[in-house]
């Protein structure tokens, strides 16, 4: 959730999306740094972390494009075998992102793009 302390737990705000992610990479690193302005940021007409999430996706584009792959068999590939990803922004109360939950998602939203 977003919180005003962003400076001191960035990770339970304004990246926590970025960090948070289904993809099975052997070595990930996030980096943040406070951009401090006299302009109010919060979400993005969503909830959340939509704006890393946005982010971290347009990334994963670029990778597939790179690699030559459909964006989406890439997508499946990455995110590997089904499981349950740990929210651990909140451990007690958050709830697991669902693998193969996730990927019934893309798979359905890429079938109703190219129909």
């Amino acid at each position: 959730m977003w919180s005003p302390k962003g400076a001191e737990t960035p990770e339970n705000s304004e990246f926590a999306t970025a960090a948070f992610i289904p993809y099975q990479t052997p070595n990930y690193r996030v980096e943040y740094t406070l951009a401090k302005s006299g302009v109010p940021r919060a979400w993005w007409r969503s909830v959340e972390h939509s704006t890393s999430g946005f982010v971290v996706e347009c990334f994963v584009d670029e990778l597939a494009t790179a690699a030559g792959a459909d964006p989406l068999e890439f997508r499946l590939r990455a995110i590997g075998d089904d499981r349950k990803v740990p929210d651990f922004t909140d451990p007690k109360e958050g709830k697991p992102l669902d693998t193969a939950r996730l990927k019934g998602v893309l798979k359905l939203a890429a079938g109703k793009l190219r129909s």
